[in-house]
């Protein structure tokens, strides 16, 4: 189950990902599945692109978008959930500091 202080990236290889103006798409190269972010989530799947704590993207986010730490916390774990039961992302091990 992820939490707040889980590390989450995308995994390399497993998907495509298009962006425009006012969503993005991404395709998992293993099934063949689009799924399409609003704004919100486009920056998400951005910040996962490298390892990143469910806190610190959502710490992110609310600096980014008119939303509260918390709704953004909500948000940001279902939308990982998601990710990872499409094979699209990891929990990661937290990067050496």
């Amino acid at each position: 189950m992820v939490t707040l202080t889980t590390v989450i990236a995308a995994i390399p290889g497993k998907s495509v990902f298009s962006k425009t103006a006012t969503e993005s798409v991404i395709m998992g190269l293993s099934t063949g599945r689009y799924y399409s972010l609003k704004e919100v989530g486009t920056r998400f799947w951005e910040l996962a692109q490298n390892p990143i704590s469910i806190r610190e993207a959502a710490e992110a986010i609310a600096g980014e978008f008119e939303v509260t730490p918390e709704a953004a916390t909500a948000d940001l774990i279902e939308l990982s959930d998601q990710l990872i039961r499409e094979g699209l992302a990891a929990v990661v091990e937290p990067p050496s500091r």
